[in-house]
């Protein structure tokens, strides 16, 4: 797998291993302290990353899991947590008894629609691809200067992985540059008795728009 764009200067905020998250420092990419605002969307009680962006750079951090068990609620100064899963539709009660939401909605919920985003960052264990296939659909990522997701292609067919390469040409074709990735490790699953192995990629994206303004 190769990147499409180098960043010149990036950092890690929160763990060195699982949990931590690289951010582009470089040019229009880079935060600024005070004022940047990050979605964060699975925490799975590793708050590293919050903790550290919100810390060290002043960031408000918009925390989303449905998976740990919380209500909202304000985790620390600059990090408010919401019991909401992303998902690519909007549901009350999905087949986990989790609230959903598309990221369009949530940015219209904490009143976030056409404000500029400084980083979303998801690991909501395959759901990743419903997620920007609406993400694209809402055309809600003009103001988000870079993502960063974990991937899983757990599925063997030849129409699942060209579903799966039409959402990442999606990016691509909306101005989204990859400039990192890293591969975690690979775990099996048996969803119909056959065993199956899920490679698992953190992929970083910056949005090129942003070298214009």
């Amino acid at each position: 797998m190769r990147n499409h764009c180098t960043c010149s200067h990036s950092r890690r905020f929160g763990k060195r291993t699982d949990g931590g998250w690289e951010l582009c420092m470089a040019g229009p990419y880079a935060p600024k302290k005070g004022s940047c605002l990050i979605y964060s969307v699975g925490i799975r009680n590793d708050w590293s990353f919050d903790d550290a962006i919100s810390t060290e750079y002043g960031c408000n951090v918009m925390a989303f899991d449905p998976s740990i068990g919380q209500d909202d609620h304000k985790h620390s100064d600059r990090v408010w947590f919401y019991n909401i899963g992303l998902d690519g539709k909007d549901s009350e009660k999905n087949n986990l008894g989790w609230k959903m939401r598309t990221l369009g909605s949530l940015f219209k919920q904490l009143n976030h629609v056409n404000k500029t985003i400084d980083m979303v960052k998801f690991d909501v264990e395959f759901c990743e691809w419903s997620s920007i296939a609406a993400m694209l659909k809402e055309n809600v990522l003009t103001h988000v200067k870079q993502i960063a997701f974990e991937i899983h292609t757990w599925r063997d067919t030849k129409e699942d992985y060209i579903y799966f390469w039409k959402q990442l040409q999606g990016l691509e074709d909306a101005g989204f540059q990859r400039w990192r990735h890293q591969h975690l490790n690979w775990r099996c699953f048996y969803p119909d008795g056959i065993k199956r192995y899920c490679p698992q990629v953190n992929m970083n994206f910056i949005n090129t728009n942003f070298m214009r303004h």
